[in-house]
């Protein structure tokens, strides 16, 4: 088991992620400026390779946007919006990367492909994920229930849609933690 001496600094560390993914409007120029470059070099790159499959823009030029972390995702989530270049419903792949959130077939039963599952980070990141704490409470409720019911599949069901809320979710799982949920812990893994 993990001390509490660990959690505070690990409380502060998540609070900050998700503070830095709160906002575009709180980033710097020269990081906006970086962020461009870094894009510019994936449509660049992405172009001149001709790459004609549907992982074309999955590269080394996006994983140097992915390096970029979590201030970078408010406009990669603006890109998507955009589609300005044509491939840009692939950024989809570094936001997932970067914030891990995944959508349960409730949350957008529409996505079926990387095109629906960017338009569906745009729609999470603009409009739901301030259900993310209702969404962790209900999800931590099920869990609670599949253990009392002894139902496995239940508990193990809930705990990976606690998982799936991604990066957002993570300051809410190290206060259950701290709380003394243990169960929890296998969420932030």
């Amino acid at each position: 088991m993990i001390g509490r001496a660990v959690y505070p600094s690990a409380v502060s560390l998540f609070a900050a992620i998700l503070s830095m993914l709160t906002t575009a409007a709180g980033a710097d120029e020269a990081f906006r400026a970086l962020f461009e470059e870094k894009y510019q070099a994936w449509v660049e790159y992405t172009t001149a390779k001709d790459l004609v499959s549907g992982n074309a823009g999955i590269n080394s030029a996006l994983f140097a946007i992915i390096e970029l972390g979590p201030p970078a995702v408010p406009y990669m989530i603006e890109k998507m919006d955009e589609n300005a270049f044509g491939l840009d419903f692939q950024l989809g792949f570094a936001v997932y990367q970067i914030t891990k959130k995944r959508f349960d077939k409730g949350e957008h039963p529409e996505v079926r492909d990387s095109k629906s599952e960017a338009r569906g980070y745009v729609k999470w990141w603009r409009e739901q994920r301030a259900e993310t704490p209702q969404r962790f409470a209900q999800y931590c409720a099920t869990l609670e229930a599949g253990k009392s019911e002894r139902d496995a599949e239940k508990a193990k069901a809930a705990l990976t849609r606690i998982r799936e809320l991604g990066v957002d979710a993570l300051p809410l799982l190290i206060e259950k933690i701290t709380q003394g949920e243990g169960d929890l812990i296998p969420a932030v893994s």
